[in-house]
């Protein structure tokens, strides 16, 4: 029974990850929180499917806060999904000496 609460068809995206990802997406909210909601959802690799990969994405792109978009490439990192990639390749230009080093340390990940 909690398998099936728990589970919503073969991505496993429940309620409670598709909120995480509303909220992460919105923008809105206190950064701690933010920051916690997104490494969350980096933590549910094989379960959240392209909803957090994208969310993610595009908080590790437009979040403006370096370290929100720093702990973004830790999700993007945890996720292991190769198309962090690109998006990684594109934050080495980034303003932030630890958005850059994350964006590194993905592609190094990766094997790129």
């Amino acid at each position: 029974e909690d398998a099936e609460s728990e589970a919503d068809g073969a991505t496993g995206l429940t309620d409670a990850l598709r909120r995480l990802a509303a909220f992460v997406a919105s923008g809105q909210g206190q950064p701690g929180a933010r920051r916690n909601a997104i490494a969350y959802l980096g933590g549910t690799a094989g379960r959240g499917g392209d909803l957090v990969f994208d969310v993610i994405a595009s908080a590790f792109k437009n979040e403006r806060a370096a370290g929100l978009r720093r702990t973004a490439g830790d999700a993007l990192s945890d996720l292991g999904d190769e198309r962090a990639a690109g998006l990684a390749t594109a934050a080495l230009a980034d303003r932030s000496t630890l958005v850059r080093w994350r964006a590194a340390r993905i592609l190094g990940e990766l094997g790129e």
